[in-house]
């Protein structure tokens, strides 16, 4: 005779902390999409160059870093059937905003649903920490872009007077 296999049931308070946590989850996951929509909003209209020294590149690495992998994979599939027209569509900011969207709401998905019917709570916590982890560093990108803004529009500043300076002395040393 097979064994009887017991059915857990969740009882009020289970689905109390179960509850709360995933309203947390929600939070800081709107939270981080909603980083994702100011950063692209601060640099709609600015030059896509993370090689430069311009402020944009702030806002621009943390898009990239959230559209990363979805960005990777597409481009992966236009290559392969062999669509280079489509290849310079995954360079533009509106496919960088997609796929920074695109990352936030799986994240959000599978910590609400998969994490949380295999893990528990725990792993719930988990995914929360790590989805803040990455609302406070999009937070200092968007600071370090709102001061290098500021450094960048004050013609008048001492330190970089100085700098231009050394630049242009550097310049005709090389000559």
């Amino acid at each position: 005779m097979a064994k009887k296999i017991k059915k857990t049931t969740i009882n009020g308070r289970s689905r109390e902390k179960i509850r709360r946590m995933c309203i947390r989850l929600d939070k800081v996951s709107a939270a981080l999409l909603g980083l994702a929509g100011i950063s692209l909003a601060l640099i709609w209209n600015q030059p896509y160059d993370l090689a430069t020294t311009e402020p944009s590149g702030f806002p621009a690495l943390f898009l990239l870093v959230l559209a990363g992998l979805p960005l990777e994979l597409l481009e992966g599939v236009f290559r392969f059937i062999d669509q280079p027209e489509l290849v310079r569509i995954c360079g533009s900011f509106t496919m960088l905003g997609g796929g920074a969207f695109f990352t936030v709401i799986l994240l959000w998905g599978v910590s609400r649903w998969v994490i949380l019917r295999r893990y528990g709570l725990s792993g719930v916590k988990i995914a929360i920490s790590l989805i803040r982890i990455l609302v406070l560093w999009g937070i200092f990108q968007i600071g370090c872009f709102l001061a290098a803004s500021a450094f960048e529009d004050s013609s008048d500043d001492a330190v970089k007077q100085h700098m231009k300076h050394d630049a242009s002395k550097s310049a005709a040393d090389k000559k």
